[in-house]
């Protein structure tokens, strides 16, 4: 079977990039100290200690990807070879993309950068893919519509997903910029996915409808508009500066899922 070349869709860089390869520290330490002792260093190695220094040596000179990147690879492989695509629909994502532009304006209004538009670009290099939110001069920027204040980071002092770290590390080294910028903003919810969502929840209530007046809905509409919290606290960025180092780390792990898909394809 024959399948276009592995790229890893920037979104999707920490999902290949999660857990270790090779020999954990404390493992590369027993490795030295077993070798040592094979070369004389200390008391002979037991029958079973020389099994587990082969081991170790086998782990170390043939690293595997982990579970998850295998995951990754088998399902880009289905579609790859077939065509299917998963659905993601869900009224978040609904609302991601219905509320995108409008994000992207808050953005610019609150920080006062003038005029964005939306990038339609796709770019790619040897290892990566992606198609950025905003390329604002010298800043990329990622647009992360939340779906209510309570999965909003408001407070939050750190990146709440270290995939999105890794999403935007692609993102800067695909178009040579150095710094990144992920905004969350707090859009109000688009009516239909209001009704929707109020549909859907009164479905798992059990759809008892003495629970559902329309004072009861009218009572939940508040829940998906903003207009009470300032535009200054709705944009909520975490920035972070380009690491070169990564270049090197996600083109082996894109080099190992390469290697890996053609053991499933043989």
């Amino acid at each position: 079977m024959e399948t276009k070349e592995f790229k890893i869709s920037c979104h999707a860089i920490g999902e290949i990039m999660a857990g270790e390869i090779g020999l954990t520290p404390i493992q590369d330490s027993r490795l030295n100290e077993l070798i040592e002792r094979r070369n004389g260093v200390g008391k002979p190695l037991t029958p079973n200690m020389e099994i587990e220094l082969d081991k170790l040596i086998d782990k170390r000179d043939n690293p595997e990807l982990p579970k998850g990147a295998k995951s990754y690879c088998k399902t880009w492989l289905k579609k790859s070879l077939f065509g299917f695509s998963e659905n993601w629909k869900s009224v978040v994502i609904d609302k991601g993309l219905a509320v995108e532009v409008d994000g992207i304006n808050l953005v610019a209004e609150v920080y006062q950068l003038g005029e964005l538009s939306k990038n339609e670009d796709w770019f790619q290099n040897d290892f990566c893919k992606g198609t950025p939110d905003v390329i604002d001069t010298e800043t990329v920027r990622d647009i992360k519509c939340s779906w209510d204040i309570f999965t909003y980071p408001m407070f939050d002092d750190e990146l709440p997903k270290k995939e999105y770290w890794w999403q935007l590390q692609g993102y800067m080294w695909l178009l040579g910029i150095k710094k990144a910028s992920l905004d969350y903003v707090l859009i109000d919810t688009p009516m239909p996915l209001v009704l929707l969502d109020l549909k859907k929840l009164y479905f798992q209530s059990g759809g008892v409808a003495d629970d559902w007046t329309p004072d009861r809905y009218e009572a939940m509409y508040p829940n998906y508009r903003f207009d009470n919290v300032p535009k200054e606290m709705r944009v909520k960025s975490f920035t972070f500066n380009y690491e070169p180092w990564i270049e090197e780390q996600i083109s082996y792990r894109v080099d190992l899922c390469r290697k890996y898909i053609a053991t499933l394809t043989k």
